[in-house]
């Protein structure tokens, strides 16, 4: 294989990360489908009005509730709402979430570099106004699995990229937490020649964002577990947030609006509704 220069705004050839375990997805993807299907079968729907495009999507109501935290309270205090207006998400991430929503699936190649509205950084926005973790998780995977084991930091474009990271999403994110880690790993001052245009805007962007610089060095003395690095499978939890459990998260919402008694006599009855509900809190929780 024929050696390529490295020039210090494109960054060297580089080894792509460990992938995430596809058995696992596949087991995930199915849990939430199943489940979505049910929820939805018998769900009023509520339109959302999104961004400054006044982008409008008709969606199920116990659906958005099941996957984020902020429908569910929105829905609690607001039932009888036939559409609402949400002016924190621009339409283009939201719609990728909605995607997800009904899908289960990973979301379309979203663009790492991307300063508009579908790009990872934008999603993850979407997914921490929503609180909807197991969609956070999704999309972090997404950039991790996008991401090199090494090198690129010393760019140009990466520099830029985490300005606008760190901009949007601030130093407490999970996105920014993989972010300085990755950035310690990959030292981006071994990757660009004093004086450099990507020299110069390191110093720049460490000297604006003290914290960074701090978490950074911090961050220098990390041992990875027997991983090679934050990229790798082996320590990717640490960038994760923690999940609903589907299967009791739906039962708590059943429960917030009837008692299980009041279902189990409509059940007798063969309301549909009620014999699909009682039975999935009849469940073997041993197999959830």
């Amino acid at each position: 294989m024929p050696n390529k220069r490295k020039r210090d705004n494109e960054g060297p050839e580089i080894e792509q990360p460990t992938t995430v375990n596809k058995d696992d997805e596949v087991k995930q993807n199915t849990l939430h489908s199943r489940i979505s299907a049910k929820v939805i079968m018998f769900s009023p729907t509520i339109l959302v009005v999104v961004g400054k495009s006044k982008e409008g999507f008709t969606l199920h109501k116990d659906l958005l509730s099941l996957h984020s935290s902020w429908f569910e309270e929105y829905f609690s205090a607001m039932d009888n709402a036939q559409n609402l207006i949400l002016t924190t998400v621009e339409a283009a991430p939201f719609e990728t979430f909605v995607y997800w929503l009904y899908s289960g699936e990973k979301p379309i190649k979203l663009g790492l570099y991307d300063k508009g509205s579908s790009s990872v950084t934008e999603s993850l926005i979407c997914a921490n106004i929503l609180r909807s973790p197991a969609y956070s998780n999704i999309i972090m995977n997404a950039l991790i699995e996008s991401m090199p084991r090494a090198a690129m930091t010393g760019t140009v474009r990466f520099i830029l990229w985490l300005s606008h990271v760190y901009n949007k999403t601030g130093s407490t994110s999970v996105l920014s937490k993989f972010m300085y880690n990755y950035v310690s790993h990959n030292n981006p001052f071994t990757q660009c020649t004093p004086g450099s245009e990507p020299f110069v805007l390191w110093e720049g962007f460490l000297k604006a964002y003290p914290q960074f610089a701090f978490d950074l060095a911090v961050a220098a003395g990390k041992k990875w577990k027997g991983a090679t690095g934050p990229c790798d499978i082996e320590v990717r939890s640490e960038f994760m947030e923690e999940e609903f459990d589907l299967n009791k998260r739906w039962e708590e919402l059943i429960l917030q609006k009837q008692t299980k008694a009041e279902i189990e006599v409509a059940a007798k009855a063969n309301r549909l509704r009620s014999v699909v509900q009682l039975r999935h809190l009849n469940r073997d929780k041993a197999k959830d």
